[in-house]
């Protein structure tokens, strides 16, 4: 399937660096649609993720995925780390960091930076040390174990999508935030199945 990124760029001022900036639409070079958080009231009725299943999912087979999806998610993080400006960082968060895919482009936008690479999965942590040399710290999203305004900047990477509350991470992101950081996030903004599913599926429904 075709899938295409949506990125984000947002910049903590100093008298709000504990609100998530409302709605705002910009054009970066590659054409992408980079889009600010919005500010809007979160009520969850029932759970978006089983994080059993996911923990299984990403416990296992580490090096597969890492072969399979570094590749496909590395563009669209890209876009999104060039656009945050991240040269005078010196401290950045790589939340959801998993097998640590975008470690080598982090350290290149923010060359004095101490990078730290937050995932909840130990095994994709013990990849990313094993291969990355990063440094690694298991943790929540919803949770981040920094003080408030002590970072730079925050990537949030293929990451809102599997959260129960997305907005409670963008919170922390903004939490931890200095006065000027930067939060970015990219995630898949739509999917376009191949022509091939889509015959398979007429001729299944057919039967």
């Amino acid at each position: 399937a075709a899938l295409k990124p949506r990125i984000g760029v947002a910049v903590a001022h100093e008298d709000q660096a504990h609100r998530i900036p409302r709605s705002g639409f910009a054009s970066v070079p590659d054409g992408t649609e980079r889009v600010r958080a919005r500010q809007y009231p979160c009520e969850m009725t029932e759970p978006r993720v089983d994080r059993g299943a996911l923990a299984a999912v990403y416990g296992g087979g580490v090096g597969g995925y890492d072969i399979v999806w570094s590749p496909a998610i590395r563009p669209g993080a890209v876009s999104v780390i060039d656009a945050m400006t991240l040269v005078d960082a010196s401290r950045v968060l790589d939340v959801g960091a998993g097998t640590g895919a975008m470690t080598a482009n982090l350290r290149a936008a923010a060359p004095d930076a101490m990078i730290l690479s937050l995932d909840p999965s130990q095994a994709m942590l013990r990849y990313a040390c094993e291969h990355r040399a990063v440094r690694a710290v298991v943790a929540d999203a919803a949770a981040l174990p920094c003080a408030a305004s002590s970072v730079d900047a925050v990537l949030l990477a293929y990451v809102l999508f599997h959260l129960l509350d997305p907005l409670a991470a963008l919170h922390e992101a903004a939490r931890v935030l200095r006065g000027g950081g930067r939060v970015g996030t990219v995630t898949w903004a739509s999917e376009t199945p191949p022509l091939a599913s889509k015959v398979w599926d007429e001729t299944l429904n057919a039967l």
